[in-house]
């Protein structure tokens, strides 16, 4: 999948001092470069005043630079002539050489771009999770120009960090953009595998040259080990309690479960009750609060062994439960609680109706 970051293909110039020139691309492979557009790239793509380029050129008069830069039609022909007998061009590269080091015509050589692995050894990562792969990858271009960033793997998937591409096992993710460009985005390269093993991820960079020198690669290795198996949490609660006669309840069977080493948040809201008798909290949470507590599967069990909940005069009520793990994770469960059933005690008789005697109630009611 390609990513095109820029596409700027405007003439850029850099100055490279050790040579004693100055080094524009991408100009035109198939016309000879004029002294127009290596003016410009210099004046408009780097800092350099027009003194010093009259300084470098060797020319007398500002005024002359800036007629050959922005109105050739009022500049001297020979002035240009001159000029450009200091200038050679290799592929899409030309280079303007002082006034003291004349080329003579001699073809320049070509700067390619360089790919340093900063890796002191394999990056050890976790299967099926992603992993940051080419952080310490440092790409460098003293011209500053397009390249191609080609990133793959045999084994697993390569993705950005903004997972705006993403490469399966044997394919790559494209790339384009000047060498700064593409080191920030290799800072946000990741990769994942369940596949447990070593496994090589290839960084290639090409500046488009058309030539293979022009083409540098570099790896880095990867040992993917087996993940810890997750243990993931449960919450269990009573699904109906009943009130007793004094009007509250004891809510039985409250049970988390999970990885002991993981810290987990449980919150309790009652709803047409109060809930009390929570270890460590000596009040009680109120019809429609929210208590919140976080610990270990075994000090919430811990803090919840004894809860109760009270009606007053409602006679049915629930309370939430809310177990909170991982990266936003939530199991919700309710507890019903019911009013309880009126029961005769067993080997009572059961009640009789009123009974009848010649037509007149007996019972509650006086015989008349």
């Amino acid at each position: 999948m390609k990513n095109d970051i820029s596409r700027n293909s405007k003439p850029t110039a850099v100055f490279d001092a050790e040579n004693n020139r100055y080094i524009i691309s991408p100009v035109d492979t198939e016309e000879a470069v004029s002294v127009r557009t290596i003016l410009r790239a210099i004046k408009e793509t780097t800092h350099t005043t027009w003194r010093h380029i009259m300084e470098f050129t060797g020319y007398a008069k500002q005024s002359d630079i800036f007629k050959m830069t922005y109105a050739g039609q009022h500049c001297s022909k020979k002035l240009r002539a001159h000029l450009a007998e200091y200038i050679t061009k290799s592929g899409n590269i030309a280079y303007l050489y002082d006034k003291d080091h004349k080329p003579a015509g001699a073809a320049s050589a070509v700067i390619h771009p360089t790919i340093t692995n900063n890796e002191s050894g394999a990056i050890s990562a976790i299967a099926k999770l992603y992993t940051l792969v080419c952080s310490r990858i440092v790409v460098r271009d003293k011209l500053e120009r397009q390249l191609k960033l080609v990133v793959s793997a045999d084994v697993g998937y390569v993705t950005d960090g903004n997972k705006f591409a993403m490469a399966n096992p044997g394919t790559a993710i494209t790339a384009y953009g000047t060498a700064r460009k593409l080191n920030d985005y290799l800072k946000t390269i990741k990769y994942a595998s369940d596949v447990v093993g070593s496994h090589e991820i290839t960084i290639t960079i090409d500046d488009q040259t058309g030539v293979s020198a022009g083409i540098v690669s570099t790896s880095v290795s990867v040992n993917v080990a087996a993940g810890a198996a997750v243990i993931a949490p449960t919450l269990t609660v009573p699904a109906k309690v009943t009130l007793n006669d004094e009007g509250d309840t004891e809510l039985e069977g409250i049970v988390v479960t999970g990885d002991n080493n993981e810290i987990l948040t449980l919150k309790v809201t009652p709803n047409g009750c109060e809930v009390y008798g929570i270890k460590n909290n000596i009040g009680y949470v109120a019809d429609g609060e929210t208590y919140t507590t976080r610990g270990t599967v075994t000090q919430l069990n811990a803090n919840f062994a004894a809860v109760k909940a009270r009606t007053g005069d409602a006679t049915s009520a629930k309370v939430l439960f809310e177990l909170g793990f991982g990266n936003g994770s939530r199991i919700r469960k309710y507890v019903e609680i019911a009013e309880a059933t009126e029961q005769n005690e067993p080997g009572s008789p059961e009640p009789q109706g009123p009974a009848v005697v010649d037509g007149s109630t007996v019972g509650n009611t006086t015989v008349g």
